[in-house]
């Protein structure tokens, strides 16, 4: 599979369109075969050392990109850098990002490791490959009943249980309105009795 990154200017206009940066070749399969087969960083003009610029997967040749940002001057020497490229299962490139590093000294003036020999570790390719998986979900086995908390014991069918016997009804109401009447009647008698005094 192949996906062509382009660089765009952090404020993007119809005069400006996205340009070409990269053409990466990848296996979702095989992420240590990844190969970049064209690069042109961006040109860089007096003062846009420190300018952004966007780098992503733009859409049928349109201003319609995922992008991220990234310094400009982090993709010419002495700076190294590496493509990160997040794909789903299918291959499909859902974002890709640029990370930059200096690799000789720090500015305290001590060495400092160079970043990208650990990149070369491992058999990994030219640039790393992110392969989303699928976020878990909820997967409910029993369907659990109101009021008691407890499980109704994996229904088939509605209203039967797994070996086809019919199933109690779980009557939800309260108190009051399951004896409503009763209690209706309780204070009608105890009106009603006490009768006249003789």
């Amino acid at each position: 599979m192949t996906a062509t990154i382009h660089s765009l200017p952090s404020t993007p206009s119809l005069s400006s369109p996205a340009k070409p940066l990269a053409t990466l070749t990848f296996s979702p399969q095989h992420p240590h075969l990844s190969k970049i087969s064209s690069y042109a960083p961006p040109r860089l003009s007096s003062g846009d050392e420190e300018k952004l610029v966007q780098v992503g997967i733009c859409y049928d040749g349109t201003n319609d990109c995922r992008t991220t940002a990234a310094l400009a001057k982090s993709f010419h020497p002495p700076y190294k850098g590496r493509f990160r490229v997040v794909l789903t299962k299918d291959g499909e490139v859902l974002s890709v990002s640029w990370r930059s590093w200096m690799p000789s000294s720090s500015s305290s003036g001590t060495a400092v490791k160079d970043d990208g020999k650990r990149y070369q570790e491992g058999g990994r390719g030219d640039f790393d490959v992110v392969v989303q998986s699928q976020a878990p979900g909820v997967w409910v086995d029993k369907p659990v009943t109101k009021g008691k908390g407890k499980a109704a014991g994996g229904k088939t069918e509605e209203g039967k249980g797994k070996e086809g016997e019919e199933e109690e009804e779980v009557d939800e109401r309260s108190f009051l309105q399951k004896y409503w009447w009763v209690i209706l009647a309780v204070t009608v008698f105890a009106m009603a009795g006490g009768g006249a005094d003789k």
